[in-house]
């Protein structure tokens, strides 16, 4: 994101009404100090330019907290934007995959166990945080072949959704903070699943949802 964020129009009219309101008390002041007040030599009381004074710092400091608040609003909309889309993201990745594995192909191993600390999926009633699994790959004689290739989500520690395979690793996608699998005993098929993702501002707002939701396996 650039760091120079634009305003939002809503919020530029605003800015441009209250320059415009200054320059109408800038103008009455030029006016008053040249009426006939000071033609006379009267002078412009010390009153009245603190009362315009005034006014004018009052308008400042209007203008300034409406587009601080302003500017926070877009930055946590449009955060919050982010943070819904990579959720989408992992959900549509995950369920594409998932969807199509079966009980009886999901690995409750990790191919190296001693450099991760990353648990598998196991059908124990239990939350885990990644899982690894095969797709099928035809039918044979009537039985439904799987592929000898593993295919495992995670979340890496850039805080990323990755799909890895032998023949490497994408990354599904950003700001994802925690994943986890459960599969019941009592109903193996069904995978529920719990993720969440969050952003932080340019100004320090941290920006968090979670989603959870359930795949059913095909096969």
């Amino acid at each position: 994101m650039m760091d120079n964020i634009a305003l939002q129009p809503r919020l530029l009219a605003i800015l441009q009404k209250g320059i415009n309101m200054k320059k109408y008390f800038i103008e009455n002041l030029k006016k008053l100090i040249a009426s006939e007040k000071l033609a006379d030599n009267k002078g412009v009381t010390l009153a009245e330019i603190m009362v315009t004074m005034l006014i004018f710092s009052i308008i400042s400091v209007a203008l300034f907290t409406m587009s601080i608040v302003g500017e926070n609003s877009w930055q946590v909309t449009q955060a919050k934007t982010e943070v819904i889309q990579e959720l989408r993201k992992s959900m549509d990745a995950m369920n594409y995959d998932l969807i199509e594995t079966g009980s009886s192909a999901i690995s409750n191993v990790l191919p190296d166990t001693d450099a991760s600390p990353y648990e598998d999926t196991a059908e124990d009633d239990d939350w885990y945080s990644s899982i690894t699994f095969q797709l099928p790959t035809g039918v044979s004689g009537g039985s439904l072949q799987w592929g000898s290739d593993n295919i495992q989500f995670m979340v890496n520690g850039e805080n990323q959704l990755v799909r890895i395979t032998p023949s490497g690793t994408r990354v599904v996608a950003q700001n994802i903070t925690s994943l986890g699998f459960y599969r019941s005993s009592s109903n193996s098929d069904m995978i529920q699943i719990a993720l969440t993702a969050q952003k932080t501002t340019t100004r320090g707002m941290k920006i968090q949802l979670e989603v959870n939701f359930s795949v059913k396996m095909r096969n």
